[in-house]
């Protein structure tokens, strides 16, 4: 990225775009570890819960301030938006 573009973007906002983006990969890796499956994109945002190993979050969906306990089987579609949800079934499919 050239000098000229850092200054039009402003490097407060490029510091804040690079830590949100950070912020991401992390949560990816860490979820990764915990056997949980995240697609292609996938973005968190706010106080999140996941619990359970048989969880699987499509490409391109959004988690924002949700508890989700896949102790049964969780399957969250790609392209989905999940705001303040609350989901303690054992088994739930949600499809685009």
């Amino acid at each position: 990225m050239s000098l000229n573009k850092v200054r039009q973007i402003g490097v407060v906002k490029l510091s804040k775009i690079l830590y949100k983006s950070v912020q991401n990969h992390w949560v990816h890796y860490s979820l990764k570890r915990q056997g949980i499956q995240v697609g292609y994109h996938v973005t968190f945002s706010g106080k999140n819960n996941l619990f359970g190993t048989e969880i699987s979050i499509g490409a391109y969906s959004r988690i924002n301030c949700s508890y989700l306990d896949g102790r049964g089987a969780l399957t969250i579609g790609a392209n989905c938006i999940i705001l303040f949800a609350k989901i303690f079934t054992a088994t739930i499919t949600f499809a685009q």
